[in-house]
């Protein structure tokens, strides 16, 4: 009996398949998907400093090293 309903469970699945397509297309129309990573981020990520600021801190500790006047304690001949 129930190989004789096979292609009308096949039609019903085949026509629930494409309502549930177009509900999900629906959705996804609407979502900001920007604004929601940019939430995530906020929660997931702890923002310590700015990127300008870690540059700056960067090069200013490589300019504190070439100031530092190098000593040579190679040998002599």
């Amino acid at each position: 009996m129930q190989i004789e309903n096979l292609p009308e469970l096949k039609s019903e699945l085949i026509a629930q398949y494409r309502l549930e397509k177009q509900e999900s297309l629906k959705i996804a129309e609407n979502q900001d998907y920007v604004k929601e990573r940019e939430s995530e981020n906020f929660e997931l990520f702890i923002y310590k400093e700015s990127c300008k600021t870690l540059r700056d801190s960067f090069f200013e500790e490589k300019n504190e090293l070439k100031e530092k006047p190098e000593i040579y304690l190679g040998r002599r001949r």
